[in-house]
């Protein structure tokens, strides 16, 4: 597989920046989750992602040392099998019953500074074997086509 890979016993974190596009419906949640795979099957076991962020807006100034977390695992078992090089989507959340994070008072064109890793120190990942990252991404509600003016809606 030709993309990172997350060994049991990594350190391994990719950093990388995300901006809220103009069709984003002010303040709104959003809701994060990583795609991968792995080259076993992982039986009983789960594999879980962790997401630092700092999500900040336009005109508005990032702290030095301040980053909220969220999480997420798969868990695989009798019921759901995840099979050797499946296509497996974990979602990330705060914890909340909604899930995501929450965006009150975030609006278009905030940036996102982000910190994705897997955390298999964690007691909820027991996967000796390598996660291969296949892609991450955000899913958002929208409320129109883009923005009337370059930074207002």
């Amino acid at each position: 597989i030709f993309t990172w890979e997350y060994l049991e016993v990594d350190s391994k974190e990719l950093f990388f920046t995300v901006q809220l596009p103009h069709d984003y419906k002010i303040g709104s949640r959003i809701f994060p989750h990583v795609h991968w795979s792995t080259t076993v099957a992982l039986g009983t076991n789960r594999v879980m992602w962790e997401l630092d962020y700092q999500w900040v807006d336009h005109l508005s100034p990032f702290s030095q040392s301040s980053f909220a977390t969220v999480t997420g695992y798969t868990l695989a078992g009798p019921a759901r099998s995840v099979v050797a090089y499946e296509h497996i989507i974990t979602p990330l959340g705060d914890g909340s019953p909604t899930g995501g994070i929450d965006g009150t008072g975030k609006g278009i064109s905030s940036i996102l500074l982000c910190r994705l890793r897997r955390t298999a120190t964690n007691i909820n990942d027991n996967f000796a074997g390598s996660a291969f990252l296949l892609s991450f991404d955000f899913h958002y509600e929208i409320d129109s086509f883009g923005s009337n003016e370059e930074y207002v809606k």
